[in-house]
């Protein structure tokens, strides 16, 4: 029992150093000059059973590359073409379900380890939106109903970033996409991971200025 809670008392003086140190980490990085940006990010993940793209942009500031701080918006649209037979909901023998989910999010990026050319970073988010459901005939031309449900998403995971050249690298990330609110939009809960080219527009836009000036 002592040794039980020698190590709890370890671990809760660690843990306690560790949130401390992360927060001074932080406010240090705030007080650097802010560089802006603007970027197109999507979200690989599942809807009942079946791959979806979560496309979304995000602007905001990049703080002594430590630190981000960022708002955007996220959504997909009229996917999950689902034929239902036999709804008990329904009077029709078949019916089509759409489903389209858009939010708007805050969310706070923190490089916890960088070597040469790569960082791994832990990117948070929380935002509010909402989940519709469109119910239309056999034959898709007739809406029959439109349900909505209010939704607030909370993401979070791990990202690294290879630089290839000062402008361009790749980038790829995995996490846990956690949608709370009634079952209607908690059912869309999911992990999520992307893989893709990341562009550095300001390094572009600084090499050409700086070239033209030379």
């Amino acid at each position: 029992m002592r040794a039980i809670c020698i190590c709890f008392s370890l671990w809760w003086t660690t843990s306690v150093t560790a949130q401390y140190q992360l927060i001074d980490s932080i406010k240090s990085a705030l007080d650097g000059k802010p560089k802006y940006f603007i970027s197109f990010n999507h979200r690989n993940t599942i809807v009942h059973t079946s791959p979806t793209t979560l496309y979304g942009l995000i602007a905001g500031a990049s703080f002594s590359s430590k630190v981000s701080l960022y708002a955007g918006g996220y959504g997909f649209s009229g996917i999950q073409e689902t034929l239902l037979r036999q709804s008990r909901d329904f009077k029709e023998d078949s019916i089509y379900r759409y489903v389209s989910s858009r939010n708007v999010s805050l969310g706070i990026e923190y490089t916890y380890y960088q070597f040469e050319r790569l960082s791994l970073t832990a990117p948070l988010q929380i935002g509010f939106g909402s989940v519709s459901h469109e119910y239309k005939s056999a034959d898709k031309t007739t809406l029959l109903l439109k349900e909505k449900s209010k939704m607030v998403p909370v993401e979070m995971g791990t990202t690294a970033y290879l630089e290839l050249l000062p402008w361009v690298g790749i980038r790829g990330g995995f996490g846990y996409r956690l949608q709370l609110g009634k079952k209607a939009a908690f059912q869309y809960s999911s992990p999520y991971y992307s893989l893709g080219v990341s562009i550095l527009l300001e390094q572009i836009y600084k090499d050409v200025k700086k070239k033209l000036e030379s």
